[in-house]
């Protein structure tokens, strides 16, 4: 299964879907996770009720409680990291390969996060969604380099488009 199709996969199977934003919009490209859920607030996408998007930012753990309030059955995670990969290219992870991948993001805490939430929330599923960013220089505003900026609108419209199909199938 390819990558798209993991993601669609994982959207379509999972009942209540928090979908988790994290990175520092001030450093151009670790903006990548802030300025997807950016786009899916523009959507409309968290509109629908079995969906909740949270702008982490570089904090998963605070909004810990919120995530658990919510009750999700899935957690789709989007970040930048630095994963040995082609620029722009993305990287599927579930929730046993974040921890065995040690991935680099600047979610210090993010493995720590991922256990408290399997116990917490013992039959949810992660979903790790890395992107490979190119630079992350110093920026007054959120500001991605053009192919970040292009894999972020594309995933955007991956998960929008297969969150409203779900919607009209269920």
């Amino acid at each position: 299964m390819n990558k798209r199709e993991k993601i669609k996969s994982f959207l379509y199977e999972q009942g209540r879907i928090a979908i988790v934003g994290l990175g520092n919009e001030y450093r151009t490209d670790d903006g990548a996770g802030i300025a997807l859920i950016r786009l899916l607030k523009d959507s409309g996408v968290d509109r629908i009720n079995r969906v909740a998007l949270f702008e982490a930012n570089q904090n998963l753990i605070r909004y810990i409680p919120d995530i658990e309030n919510f009750q999700p059955s899935g957690i789709l995670v989007l970040d930048a990291a630095d994963l040995g990969i082609e620029l722009g290219q993305i990287k599927v992870l579930n929730e046993n390969q974040i921890i065995e991948k040690r991935i680099s993001t600047h979610e210090n805490n993010l493995q720590l996060a991922m256990a408290y939430l399997k116990i917490v929330l013992p039959e949810h599923k992660i979903l790790f969604i890395g992107i490979q960013f190119k630079s992350l220089e110093m920026s007054r505003k959120l500001m991605l380099t053009e192919k970040i900026r292009k894999v972020v609108e594309e995933l955007a419209r991956l998960i929008t488009d297969t969150v409203l199909r779900r919607q009209v199938d269920v």
